[in-house]
Formats: structure tokens, sequence, C-alpha cells
């Protein structure tokens, strides 16, 4: 499986043309600090939003997909089948329909984060949910408690903290998301990247880039912060997890009202923009593949040699990072990554 026109000679041939890009990319320049501030800060809301929006429907997915908590295999088989597609679906093919039915803005990128994210989600709440002990919940169902009490006494205490985990990694990687979604007009700084890009005005965009960077570094290390307080043992652990749910979940309700408000978001809009939603989504059915023809194949197996390629870069990058950043194994104490990670 090749990759037409990759090989490795190519990485060391275009090294000059790297070299060059990156002259003209130093020093990064902010033209408007204060416009790419609010742009920042505008991009990070969407990702924390959609985040929110997607988890508030992969809750109750994930119980319905779950094996151990779904009501019946037909509905456990649905919910499956609405996660997959959720995941199979490429965000910028949710943020394009979103746009045309309901003009460009945050909106639209904030819808298409949530469905998009209810495919990693709904898939690892429900792994968590698969994964607890069964002795709290049946001792919950002995004292004759109903099947939503059941639920929320004896299953939900064990997977708040992997959600909690898992909440935070995916705004994460939303943040990324929306950067590229604002290139089809979905809100964010990515569709003032793009101009940059456009008027080959590389410094500027390094300048953005390097913004969201520092957003993506604040985030890491809130993280860690967040996991430290959740799973690191304490004599007090119980008592410490409580109050770290508590301000955890009364910040996040303070951020996500937040967010409607400085985003301007109305939530009643999407009710109203149902019809225009389902019209742009039935353009895509049926699919048409006539004018693709035996390209089509191609193309599928061009995307995932890319794919496996991509990956395995990663993973032979990635190991001797991972080695160097690990508390337990790195050589020098200064190379490794914040206490907790």
């Amino acid at each position: 499986m090749v990759v037409p026109g990759f090989s490795p000679a190519l990485l060391v041939e275009g090294a000059d043309s790297v070299g060059n890009l990156l002259e003209r990319m130093l020093p990064p320049v902010v033209d408007d600090p204060g416009r790419t501030v609010d742009l920042v800060v505008e991009t990070l809301l969407m990702a924390l939003l959609g985040t929110v929006l997607a988890t508030a429907m992969s809750i109750p997915l994930a119980f319905l997909a779950a094996r151990n908590t779904s009501p019946h295999p037909a509905v456990m088989a649905a919910a499956r089948g609405v996660i997959t597609f959720c995941r199979a679906v490429p965000d910028l093919v949710f943020a394009v329909v979103f746009v045309r039915a309901m003009g460009i803005g945050v909106l639209a990128g904030v819808l298409a984060l949530a469905l998009h994210s209810i495919g990693m989600l709904g898939k690892l709440f429900a792994d968590a949910i698969e994964e607890i002990d069964e002795g709290p919940r049946e001792a919950v169902r002995s004292t004759g408690a109903g099947r939503l009490r059941v639920l929320i006494s004896g299953v939900v205490p064990q997977v708040v903290p992997s959600w909690i985990g898992t909440f935070i990694h995916r705004v994460d990687i939303n943040l990324r998301m929306s950067v590229v979604l604002g290139f089809v007009g979905a809100g964010g700084i990515g569709f003032a990247l793009q101009s940059s890009l456009r008027s080959l005005s590389y410094d500027s965009a390094l300048g953005m880039i390097l913004a969201v960077f520092v957003v993506l570094a604040a985030m890491e290390l809130a993280t860690v912060l967040v996991r430290r307080l959740l799973l690191q043992p304490s004599p007090d652990r119980p008592q410490r997890e409580r109050r770290t749910r508590w301000i955890f979940g009364l910040g996040l309700v303070a951020a996500t009202a937040y967010a409607f408000v400085d985003l301007g978001i109305n939530p009643f809009t999407v009710v109203m923009s149902v019809p225009e939603i389902v019209d742009a989504a039935a353009r895509l059915v049926p699919p048409d593949f006539g004018r693709v023809g035996d390209e089509l194949w191609e193309a599928v197996l061009q995307t995932i040699a890319i794919g496996v390629l991509a990956t395995a870069g990663g993973i032979a990058v990635s190991i001797p990072v991972g080695l160097l950043a690990a508390r337990t194994v790195a050589p020098i104490r200064r190379w490794r990554g914040p206490r907790g990670a």
C-alpha cells in the first residue's frame, strides 16, 4: 500500500524548502494583539461549548450502548450505531452542513464539534461503564432501589473521574479542530489564520499558531492538576474528590453560561433552524458514486495508507519523547513533564 508521490527521499530533498518557509515565518508577528486574544478566546469557548453539548448527548447514549446497562440488545446496537456514525462523519462535513443551513458563524462550528465529539465521548463513556465494579451496583439494587437510582448511586460515582479526564482531553482536541473549522467559515481564529496563509503572511500565521499553543499548554497544566486531585492517593481522597467535582462542576456551568453569552448564541436558534439543517443534510442523500467512479476505492486505499504512515511516524517520534517525559524513566529531572502528567 503506497501513497503516490511519497518516499522517504522526498523528506530529505524538501529540507531546503522547509528551511525557506521557516525563515519567512520567523520571527512571529502579532499584528493586532487585542483581536488575536479575542479570536483565541472565541475558539476556546467554541471548543468548550461544543464539548459540553456533546457530553450532555453522550451520557444517555453511553448508558444505552454499554452492555451492562443497556435495556435491550437492539437498543444497544442502535446507540452504538449513532456513536459510530458521529465518529465516521468528518467534522468538516458537519461544519459545511451547518454553515450552509445557518450561515457563517460560531454556532455552526459549535454544533459540528458537538456532533463529531459524540463519536469519541460516547464510546469512551460506554467503555468506562462496562469496566465498573458490579459490587456497588448490586448493593444498591439489593436495597430495592429502582433502575435509575441504581445507575445514579451504583454506576455514576465510579465513572465520573474517568469521564472528567475524557472530557478535558476532548476539549483539548476540539480546540485544535475548531481552528480547522474556521477555514470553512465556522468561526474562531481559523478564518483569520486562513487569511494570513492566503496572503502569504506566514509570520502573522505563526503568531496566531503560537497564541493557540499557549492556550493548549495552559489546558495541559489544568488537565494535570485535575487528574492529580482526582486520582493521586491521599488519606482524605473521598472528601477531596467530592470537593474537586463540585468545584469542577460549578466552574464548568459558569464557563458554559459565559460561552453562550460571549459568543452571542441563542439556543432557540438551533430549534428554529432545524428545517434548514434537515434540508442541507438531505442534499447529501442518496450518495452519488458516479462522479468518482473507479477512483473511489483508490482514494480510500490512499487514505488508509496515509493514516497508517502518519500513525507509524507518530509512534516512531513519540516513543523516545515519551520515555524522556515519563517521571519513572527520564534520565534528567528537568526533561520530565509536569508532576502528575
